[in-house]
């Protein structure tokens, strides 16, 4: 399950999972060479690049080491409520870079990375609103992914949240691809197919422009998981 939608993975092909296992390894060398007990990846990619799959898989693959916990935090979780959207005229365009509650996901990062303990924020699929308290604890040696559209933006505001993060990843592929995958996943959710094309050609689309406009450069460009097609790490 991720963000509340069943994805099937019994298809993966032998390189594609090689390509996740050594990801995995490649970010539990990055924990370890920092020295800290701490660390945070941000992933980010347009729309239905699989941001919140890679997370997923990721954190499930390291969830049996003993070394570190391994947990995916989600970005949604620091959208402004509906009511302060509302307020700031901002309900049209949730989602978009400035709908977000940037002061405190630099707080809980920062307390986060000061080895304090931190009880992160989650988003509700069912009722769309972020909740005030995570079912999780963060304590101890912790690995997080926090994979978002925005992770990447320069501008202030983002540029200042991003300062906590250790390691960035961007999701390279075919636009179409992510487009098709988008709007499949407006479907699962309820949308008809017509209803959801609109929904990405009012909403989706603009903020893939204003990402590819405004972006800085991510530690790794991975590409695609469906594109994976040999067995070769695609990562030094």
């Amino acid at each position: 399950m991720v963000t509340g939608h069943e994805i099937d993975l019994t298809d993966l092909t032998g390189a594609q999972k090689n390509y996740f296992d050594s990801l995995a390894k490649h970010v539990t060398d990055l924990y370890f060479k920092s020295g800290n007990n701490r660390y945070v990846i941000g992933i980010s990619g347009y729309s239905g690049s699989g941001k919140s799959v890679l997370a997923s898989i990721l954190t499930e693959l390291l969830s049996n080491q003993r070394e570190f916990a391994c947990q995916m935090v989600d970005l949604d979780a620091f959208h402004y409520s509906n009511a302060v959207l509302e307020e700031k005229g901002l309900s049209e365009v949730k989602g978009r870079y400035d709908t977000y509650d940037l002061d405190k996901l630099s707080q809980l990062l920062d307390l986060f990375k000061r080895d304090k303990e931190v009880v992160f924020p989650w988003y509700s699929r069912e009722h769309h609103e972020p909740q005030v308290n995570g079912p999780i604890a963060y304590r101890g040696n912790c690995l997080i992914f926090l994979p978002g559209l925005w992770i990447l933006r320069d501008d202030p505001k983002w540029n200042k949240a991003r300062g906590y993060i250790d390691y960035t990843i961007s999701i390279e592929g075919n636009p179409e691809k992510f487009k098709r995958n988008t709007i499949n996943r407006h479907i699962r959710g309820g949308r008809s197919e017509t209803d959801a094309e609109e929904f990405y050609n009012n909403s989706d689309s603009e903020n893939t422009a204003e990402i590819l406009n405004n972006s800085v450069s991510a530690d790794l460009k991975l590409p695609y998981f469906e594109d994976i097609k040999n067995e070769e790490l695609v990562f030094a």
